[in-house]
Parts: C-alpha cells; structure tokens; sequence
C-alpha cells in the first residue's frame, strides 16, 4: 500500500516537471521565432530600401538622358530655324531686286494700260447701263412639250406664234404688239391630253426669256403699270422686277372655256412667267362680263406693264434698288 502511493506521487512529479520542461521549450521556441522574423523584417526592408533607390536612380539617369535629346532636338530646330530664314530672306531679297528692276522698267507700260484700261472699263459700264442688246433665245424640251422662242425686248411688235391653239396664238400676238415686242414662238405640245401643258411651259419659257433679256437691270424703271380698257371690261396690272417672284390674281370667269382655251390657265400661265423671270405680277379685274375681253385685257395690260417696266430712264445710273442688285 505505501510502495503504491509512493509510486503514484512519483509518477505524478514526474508529469509536473515533464510539463514545466515542455513550457520551458515552447518558451524558448517562441523566442526564437519571434528573433527570425525580427531578422526577416529587416532583411525584407533593406532589400526593398535597395529596390527603391534602384528605381530611383533609373528614372533619375532616363530624364537626363530624355533632357540631352531634347536640348539635342531644339538645337537641330533652332539651326534648321535659322538656316531657313536665312534662305528665306536672301530668296526675298532676290524678288524685291527683280520687282524693282522690272518695276522700273514697266512703269510707264503699266501707267499707259492702266488708262485705256480704265477707259475701257467705263466704256463697258456706260454699255451695260444702257444695253442695247436685249435679245434672247429659249429652247425648252420636255416628255410633254417641245418649245422654241425668241424675244427681243426692243422689237417693234412682230410676232411669229404656232402654239396648236388659236386663242392662245391671238393673245401672244397681242402681247407682243402692244408691248412691242419681237417675239417668235412655236410649240408642239400634248394638246391630246389637254391644253394645260402647253400653256404653262409657254409661260414658263417667256418667263425665262425676259429674264435672261434683261441682265443685271441697270438703268430700267423696275416696275411698271397700267388701267387698261376694252369695251365693257377694265383691268388692272401692276408689275415689280424685283427678282422675287409673287403672283396676286383676283380676276374672275364665267365660263370655263373660250375656243379651245381653258380660262382657268390664264392664272398658271402669268403665274409661270411670274416665277420664270423673278417678278411681282398684280391683276385686278375693275369691272367687265364678257369672258374674252377679259383675257385679252389682262394679255395687253401685262404688255404695256411690262413695256414700261423695263424702259431706260436718263437719271437712273444704276441698278434701281438700294440692294445693289435686283
């Protein structure tokens, strides 16, 4: 009994000192794990301090060497600055001995052609205020028409009309009498279909034509009017050669057709020549019943209108519009 606890105390000292040893061991252990990773941290923070200025350094030496080639560059530039200039000026030099040269010896030539030259020019401008030519030609093809007109705005009123239409052909004629135009037109045209094409591409030719007669407008009235009568009937016509077209018809029919000429096509047809050479046109019927009458008033109004519009005037020197151009 006492060999038994002796042997269990021992047993039991045994097993203290085993775990203060084992204590002891783990203490030291941890001691010297703790000193290694002291020694690693200092060894990792030298190799990245060394890193670093490694770094440094490189970038340090690469903005030199960007810094050489740059001043290397600027000094190229400012050579090849300076070469051309130099080239430059000597070159200039060179143009201002020969423009003086050729200066000198040209310049009573130039002064003699400058004259006639401006001479000329104010002979040509005294022309165009007063042009003499006003004459023009139109040739107009279409799928539906076939148009060829001439038109001289300082005829004496002859007139050569084939239209297919016989009314039609009354009112040009008209026209160009009382206006006293020359006016030659022939048209072929779909009058199968009916006569709405051939009127209104005739139109748009004449429109054409007076245009193209006219030019640049020096010296003319611009606008032009006339009240004219025929028997029962007075009509109005009022016209601007404005440039602008614009078309304002207040002019009334009582049948719709007068020979084989629809009445309804007197509009599109001064409508066309409204937009065809650019110009305000104004129709106002006053008073009248008789259907035919009407349409030759409005013909012969726009004539005379028109005759008055582009006539000279002695005091107009130039364009008539504060434009400057029309």
């Amino acid at each position: 009994m006492n060999e038994e606890n002796s042997r269990e105390l021992n047993y039991d000292m045994n097993d203290e000192k085993n775990k203060e040893i084992e204590k002891e061991m783990n203490t030291e252990s941890s001691k010297e794990m703790n000193s290694d990773m002291e020694d690693n941290k200092q060894d990792w923070r030298k190799m990245l301090e060394k890193s670093v200025m490694e770094v440094q350094e490189a970038n340090q030496e690469k903005n030199q060497n960007i810094g050489r080639e740059y001043g290397n560059r600027e000094m190229n530039r400012d050579n090849n600055r300076n070469y051309s200039y130099n080239r430059n000026y000597n070159n200039y030099n060179s143009r201002e001995n020969n423009y003086n040269n050729n200066y000198g010896n040209n310049y009573n030539n130039r002064g003699y052609n400058r004259e006639n030259r401006e001479y000329n020019n104010d002979y040509r401008n005294r022309q165009n205020d007063r042009n003499t030519d006003r004459a023009t030609r139109v040739v107009r093809k279409t799928n539906e028409t076939e148009i060829f007109l001439e038109l001289n705005l300082d005829g004496s009123g002859k007139a050569e009309i084939e239209t297919g239409i016989g009314f039609f052909d009354h009112m040009l004629e008209g026209f160009a009498k009382h206006g006293l135009f020359d006016l030659t037109c022939r048209v072929k045209g779909d009058l199968i279909v009916d006569c709405h094409h051939t009127i209104e591409d005739t139109g748009i030719a004449l429109g054409t034509a007076i245009r193209k007669a006219l030019g640049y407008k020096k010296g003319i009235k611009r606008f032009g009017q006339r009240y004219l009568p025929m028997d029962e009937t007075l009509l109005l016509c009022a016209i601007d050669l404005s440039g602008r077209p614009y078309l304002v018809f207040d002019v009334d029919f009582t049948a719709e057709r007068v020979g084989y000429f629809d009445t309804e096509m007197v509009r599109e047809f001064f409508y066309a020549i409204s937009y065809a050479a650019g110009m305000n046109i104004h129709m106002k019927l006053i008073h009248g019943s008789n259907n035919h009458h009407i349409i030759e008033a409005a013909y012969k109004a726009f004539a005379k209108a028109l005759d008055e519009a582009i006539s000279y005037d002695a005091r107009i020197k130039d364009i008539p519009s504060t434009k400057g151009m029309l």
